[in-house]
């Protein structure tokens, strides 16, 4: 189930990459059970 959401995870992952983003966090459900949970952050911002 996971390597369906690996859009989203490049996607998210992508945002930082550019600098776009500081901190964000994401958590996927599908069908009632997690499917999938992203948190990332930079260090300066910690």
């Amino acid at each position: 189930m996971r390597a369906r959401f690996g859009p989203v995870r490049d996607c998210f992952h992508d945002l930082f990459a550019a600098g776009r983003e500081t901190g964000a966090g994401l958590a996927v459900w599908y069908d009632g059970r997690p499917a999938d949970e992203l948190v990332e952050a930079l260090h300066s911002c910690l």
